[in-house]
């Protein structure tokens, strides 16, 4: 994979407060944007649409003190083996899911990102998430999640 280093401005909402800030990270040739929060308890990836066709957001959050919902069905293999031990930690953002539990796959924790500054923002490919002290939010037009230590909510 051929990784090249790209500078985004992170894009904030002037009337809410937020700074804006030059967020420098890692992109790879499938253009994705990694970040970390300040605590570095959660880390993150903004897959753009060159990735899938489509683009998501995925989060992977280390501590939590918040319980998960049992996992769904469809987050087991037909013989009852859970599809995945990140349940509950991993977060997924795109178009045609929306926001929830990732199933499936692999967390970001270990991911090389630049720290998203509490108070800022970064926007790719239609995608703005903005770190703060009560955790991150990623959202996409009207969907989005928001993770932290203690909670967790999906809209």
């Amino acid at each position: 994979m051929t990784i090249r280093t790209v500078s985004l401005l992170a894009a904030a909402a002037c009337t809410a407060g937020l700074t804006t800030a030059a967020l420098t990270g890692t992109a790879h040739a499938d253009d994705s944007v990694f970040f970390t929060s300040p605590s570095g308890n959660i880390s993150c990836a903004i897959f753009g649409k060159e990735f899938n066709g489509a683009g998501y957001v995925r989060c992977e959050i280390q501590k939590y003190d918040y319980t998960p919902p049992e996992r769904p069905a469809r987050c087991y293999f037909p013989d009852g083996t859970p599809t995945s031990h990140y349940y509950g930690k991993v977060f997924h953002l795109s178009a045609a899911e929306g926001a929830g539990f990732d199933c499936g796959g692999g967390g970001t924790i270990g991911w090389s990102g630049a720290v998203l500054e509490y108070g800022s923002s970064v926007t790719y490919d239609g995608f703005t998430c903005t770190s703060a002290v009560d955790g991150i939010r990623c959202s996409l037009g009207n969907k989005s999640f928001r993770v932290s230590q203690f909670s967790y909510e999906f809209s």
